[in-house]
């Protein structure tokens, strides 16, 4: 299992990061690892109808490649949200596991804590992460993943 931690800050009102956070379908274009999200289920009225681009049961498509040479294909879906504070969505698939967003605001914007909690569904790659420096690889790629998103987002929400 990988426990992530991201924290990121952003001179941008927690309102405008969520409108990003709760368009999974636009990922890609500040988290381009992501290479290729689509909306495979959305349960109409199942959220609480702040957001069109969500609700709790939609499911995502996603195929991501970070910057080793392999893909994963997995599901996120939406299993609950709290406007503009926290996005709960499980992971199915090549990556399984949980991973939440949590929003606050800041006198000077707001900032995003991202914790992903999760494990690889193959057993040859299970196996290969017990092998410490392939498990610091894996670690290493998934920090280029997010440093990258948050550079983009960054340069995206605040100009």
């Amino acid at each position: 299992m990988f426990h992530f931690e991201t924290n990121w800050i952003f001179a941008a009102s927690a309102e405008r990061l969520w409108q990003e956070l709760v368009d999974l379908p636009n990922w890609p274009t500040w988290l381009a690892d992501f290479r290729s999200v689509q909306v495979i289920e959305s349960p109409v009225g199942a959220g609480s109808g702040i957001d069109s681009e969500m609700n709790v049961g939609t499911r995502y498509a996603i195929t991501y490649r970070g910057s080793l040479p392999y893909s994963f294909r997995f599901v996120l879906e939406a299993t609950s949200f709290e406007a503009p504070h926290r996005i709960e969505l499980r992971s199915t698939g090549d990556l399984i596991g949980m991973g939440t967003w949590q929003i606050a605001r800041t006198a000077e914007g707001c900032t995003a804590t991202y914790i992903w909690q999760v494990t690889v569904a193959n057993l040859f790659f299970q196996r290969l992460m017990v092998v410490p420096w392939l498990r610091s690889l894996a670690e290493q790629n998934h920090h280029r993943t997010m440093d990258r998103a948050y550079t983009a987002l960054k340069r995206r929400l605040q100009g």
